[in-house]
């Protein structure tokens, strides 16, 4: 008696000693048992002993002769290596259901056949078997129960289509490692992919359940957009299907076979979406046109601009060929107006050159007088020509710097540089030259004046010359002296050249003259010709 257990191998009884023999997995010996989970044993005509484990291990058939154990599988014409309930016909082939097919094995001459088409064409078809007392088997499926006789032959079997199944759907690199991986079943199960850009390299592996002749299988394929029709491409035996670098977009995988009966099953197409990358979605493009566009209207700006800053810069050049145009006409104004004053300050300075030629001609004291006078007057307004053509304003007199020159000349045209002093407390004050003229020859009259009359008996004294700027904007100048002083009344009264020149220059600055006794003689004009800043 032979015993199967669900983890304890097969066990031979013997009824009447009771002996018990045991064959359990022996790791490293391919002659003995493959699992110790065993299903019910069946005895062939043989005496032999076949045992199925489901799919813990293949078919296995224990010789009683020898003891070893062999091994069945797809190797030797079976579809796959489950084997689930075993039955043993009259003529003594042995039957088993397997996954969606039922096979049996001539114990013989170990010749293998499959019947798929009893099966029936749902997916979760699962067969059984049993030995009926009319020697008739039958076989339960999923919605019926089939009957087939074991004298029956394949040729009086029905033809029917054999079941088309997707086994699986890999795709390469989807975790880095550089190899197709199968996918989660999940994902196409509903014969609906969606895949990502970078899931683009894609195996499809399927399978038609028929094994009567496998040889005389065939595969076609076609892959289309959702409103092409299938352009097929057949691939023979060959159960795979590669597609490397697929586009984004939506596909239809269209798959048929054919089996031994000749006779075509197509599969449901498969539905594949491959989305795009970020950068080239909708969105992206959108914000592409609107990167293009703000280019092009920064561009357009900067070309504006830079057309702008040409015509300025053309402009500019123009404005500074005029500058330099006008600056060197100014130069050449300024060269010859300082060359205009130098020459009149010549001229003054000849004639004063020849009024002291003259003066030393005369024996007149009154006629030296005169001549010394004019030519101080000369010597005041030649000073001013020099600063003129000296200085950097060619219309403008400072005339701080102006009195002091002048005071110097004076001086030394009366040999009074030893013993009078002149003193010029005043800030820089700038008058355009025909105000300075007038103020240098009306000062010229006060100080010859002073040098003449106030310091008589007086060994030492001084003169003190200003000019500033009143806060109404007029103009204050004062000359003063330490000397024996002199009444106002005198002084309206006098009728020389000099009196009625500083009058005359008076009325000309539109100015007002006083004249008052301060520890010496102070001259006072006030007027309102402004300075020049």
């Amino acid at each position: 008696m032979w015993v199967c257990g669900a983890a304890h191998g097969l066990s031979r009884v013997n009824k009447r000693t009771r002996q018990v023999q045991r064959f359990v997995l022996r790791q490293g010996d391919p002659y003995g048992l493959a699992s110790n989970y065993t299903f019910a044993p069946v005895i062939d005509k043989q005496g032999d002993v076949w045992i199925t484990s489901g799919y813990a291990a293949p078919l296995q058939k224990l010789s009683v002769k020898t003891g070893r154990f062999k091994k069945y599988g797809t190797a030797n014409g079976f579809t796959d290596d489950y084997f689930a309930h075993a039955t043993l016909d009259r003529i003594g082939k042995i039957w088993f259901n397997q996954h969606q097919v039922v096979s049996c094995i001539d114990p013989l001459t170990e010749r293998v056949t499959t019947f798929p088409q009893f099966v029936g064409n749902s997916v979760y078809s699962t067969p059984i078997t049993a030995l009926a007392t009319t020697g008739e088997i039958y076989f339960g499926c999923q919605n019926n129960l089939r009957r087939f006789g074991p004298t029956d032959t394949i040729h009086n079997i029905p033809k029917a289509s054999s079941p088309l199944r997707l086994v699986s759907v890999s795709c390469f690199d989807t975790d880095g490692t550089q190899t197709m991986r199968p996918m989660s079943p999940d994902r196409w199960r509903a014969n609906e992919l969606a895949l990502s850009h970078r899931e683009n390299t894609l195996e499809l592996k399927f399978a038609l359940l028929d094994y009567r002749n496998t040889s005389s299988r065939t595969y076609a394929y076609s892959l289309t957009g959702l409103n092409d029709e299938p352009q097929w491409v057949s691939i023979g035996l060959k159960n795979t299907v590669d597609f490397a670098q697929m586009k984004p977009g939506r596909y239809l995988f269209h798959l048929k076979a054919r089996n031994s009966d000749g006779i075509w099953t197509n599969l449901a197409p498969l539905r594949i979406h491959i989305s795009p990358p970020w950068w080239q979605s909708f969105w992206a493009y959108a914000a592409y046109a609107l990167l293009l566009l703000l280019s092009f209207w920064y561009l357009l700006k900067v070309r504006l601009r830079e057309q702008a800053r040409e015509l300025a810069l053309q402009e500019a050049v123009v404005i500074k060929q005029q500058r330099d145009e006008i600056a060197q006409k100014n130069a050449q104004n300024e060269l010859l107006l300082k060359e205009i004053h130098h020459r009149v300050k010549n001229n003054l300075e000849v004639v004063s050159s020849l009024l002291a030629l003259q003066s030393a001609k005369v024996t007149d004291p009154n006629v030296q007088e005169a001549i010394q006078a004019s030519q101080n007057r000369v010597q005041s307004m030649g000073i001013i020509h020099q600063k003129l053509y000296q200085g950097k304003q060619l219309g403008a007199i400072e005339m701080r710097d102006y009195f002091h020159n002048l005071g110097e000349s004076i001086l030394d045209s009366f040999d009074a540089a030893g013993r009078i002093t002149i003193v010029c407390s005043m800030t820089e004050l700038v008058l355009d030259i025909d105000t300075a003229i007038s103020i240098g020859l009306l000062t010229n009259e006060l100080i010859t004046n002073s040098l003449k009359y106030a310091f008589i008996g007086k060994d030492k004294g001084t003169i003190r010359i200003s000019l500033t700027r009143m806060d109404d904007d007029s103009l204050l100048l004062m000359v003063a002296d330490n000397g024996i002083g002199k009444q106002p009344l005198e002084a309206v009264n006098e009728t020389g050249f000099g009196t009625q020149l500083v009058e005359l220059l008076t009325r000309q600055l539109d100015g007002i003259l006083t004249y008052e006794n301060q520890n010496g003689t102070l001259v006072k004009l006030r007027f309102n010709q402004p300075a020049i800043a």
